[in-house]
């Protein structure tokens, strides 16, 4: 197993692994870690918190599994960021956080801003499944965001080419299955953390993430019905811009 010192957002960190080259390609070295993260691959799946370490074991070790919880123990412990799961996209010069639990629309609402998007409307994904936010931006975990493709049925995650700078938040949308599509209404300045707690993290994780206080922004916020599908729901969110 191989331990590497790392910057995560702003918190040094050891992650030991046995593949030490995701890590070195996802982060920045640190000289003065205060955290541990031990991923290890076992045939059972184990998360063991405690305030400054976090101990996971899984039968498959992934890019993505790691920055989950590389993310979740910074945020943890950090006084400016939060790791939320959500889609981050720039369009026409605007940051858009799109919340909410998988298969509640945020990669194919993504998709759909890319398709249809022309050169002016200038349309970037930093990352469609994990961010970093302080309240005023929003950024990659990492020095790479992701992308969620379904080839052949199977879901994969591909890398960005290239390193993806953060972007500021202007706007963000909660997906809610609870309302219809197409209804939202407005919310505070925050983002309550049952729409965007990982749901790839373990059942004990997730309830020390929620046990936050809701993600404060400095953006206009929504939730949005996605009950009735989501061609609805992206017909508010294109009003809304």
């Amino acid at each position: 197993m191989n331990k590497i010192s790392v910057e995560v957002m702003d918190q040094g960190m050891e992650i030991f692994s046995p593949n030490d080259k995701q890590v070195k390609k996802l982060f920045i070295p640190s000289n003065n870690p205060t955290l541990k993260l031990v991923y290890l691959r076992e045939n059972e799946s184990i998360a063991l918190y405690s305030q400054n370490s976090l101990i996971i074991t899984k039968p498959k070790i992934t890019t993505h599994g790691i920055q989950t919880a590389a993310g979740f123990l910074a945020g943890m412990n950090s006084n400016k960021y939060d790791i939320i799961h959500g889609c981050g996209l720039a369009y026409q010069n605007k940051g858009i956080v799109i919340a909410g639990h998988s298969g509640s629309g945020k990669t194919t609402i993504a998709g759909f801003f890319e398709e249809n998007a022309s050169n002016e409307d200038n349309v970037r994904i930093l990352d469609d499944d994990l961010l970093a936010v302080d309240g005023t931006y929003m950024e990659t975990i990492g020095r790479f965001g992701a992308r969620t493709s379904f080839e052949d049925g199977i879901k994969k995650r591909i890398m960005n080419k290239t390193k993806t700078a953060k972007q500021a938040i202007n706007l963000v949308f909660l997906l809610d299955p609870s309302m219809r599509g197409g209804e939202y209404k407005y919310h505070d300045g925050s983002m309550p953390r049952e729409y965007t707690v990982p749901d790839n993290l373990n059942a004990n994780l997730q309830k020390e993430y929620i046990k936050g206080a809701p993600i404060k922004v400095q953006a206009q916020v929504y939730i949005i019905g996605t009950d009735d599908g989501k061609e609805k729901t992206l017909d508010t969110i294109l009003k809304l811009l």
